[in-house]
């Protein structure tokens, strides 16, 4: 019967785990599916900072544009350049009166998913289990 319980327990604990991890996934889609362009790269930027601070990338107190050496650097000058014109847009988002297009958040989630991707490769099996299950990073 102590066994019965311990598996009921984890089940339970695993089930929550799933439901959290999907209700955090929901909502985090719904901002980037914002009416508002603008926003939603705001939120997709946000998210894809967030990503590369997983990926040792320290930020600080300093410009986001300082990301773009330390990223070349580990990615290459294709992702770094794409990283600065997703910077650019961010700026637009955050402070420009011009509306934003549907093709930039489309560029946003692309930028987003490549960040996701290298996060995946450069990551061991452990750390992609507590990023995806515990942080919900993905």
């Amino acid at each position: 019967t102590n066994l019965v319980k311990t598996l009921i327990i984890l089940a339970v604990l695993f089930l929550l785990l799933f439901l959290r991890r999907k209700h955090i996934n929901k909502k985090k889609e719904k901002k980037f599916r914002d009416k508002d362009p603008k926003a939603a790269v705001a939120w997709i930027f946000a998210d894809t900072m967030t990503i590369l601070e997983k990926l040792g990338f320290d930020l600080g107190n300093g410009s986001m544009r300082l990301l773009r050496e330390p990223a070349e650097e580990r990615f290459g000058e294709e992702y770094s350049g794409k990283l600065e014109e997703m910077i650019t847009l961010n700026d637009r988002a955050m402070f420009s009166s011009r509306m934003l297009e549907e093709e930039d958040r489309e560029y946003a989630k692309t930028m987003h998913t490549a960040t996701l991707q290298h996060l995946k490769n450069d990551a061991k099996w452990y750390k992609k289990l507590w990023m995806q299950w515990v942080l919900c990073l993905y």
